[in-house]
């Protein structure tokens, strides 16, 4: 009788005891995984941002020889290997844009017109 029921309920009590600590041990995991996804991204961000800044450091140059003010960086392996700033008016060819001139330079860098995925270009615009 009463022990029988008693058993039982214990061995409810237990089953849900082990349930929470595994819920409570997942969502110590999911958060685990969500901080470290989450401090990625920043770190990320940060360097989007850096490289960003750059390609507008070569927009003002642009900007400065009155130019539309848009500039271009390619990055491989995290370091910059071109740079581009509009050139349309000054060379009176329509092909000169920030983008194209960065990929110029970065072409006969590497002596290839064959650029890897590795590379990230990096383009500020103008709306």
């Amino acid at each position: 009788g009463i022990s029988e029921v008693v058993g039982i309920e214990g061995k409810d009590v237990e089953l849900k005891r082990r349930k929470l600590r595994r819920k409570k041990q997942v969502l110590r995991e999911e958060f685990e995984e969500w901080e470290e996804a989450y401090k990625l991204e920043s770190e990320l961000r940060n360097i989007d941002d850096f490289f960003m800044r750059e390609a507008l450091l070569e927009a003002k140059k642009a900007a400065d020889m009155w130019e539309v003010p848009v500039g271009a960086v390619l990055v491989q392996d995290g370091k910059i290997i071109a740079r581009g700033c509009n050139l349309v008016d000054n060379l009176r060819d329509s092909t000169a844009h920030a983008e194209m001139i960065c990929i110029r330079e970065a072409s006969n860098l590497l002596r290839t017109w064959c650029l890897a995925v590795s590379h990230a270009l990096y383009l500020s615009i103008v709306q």
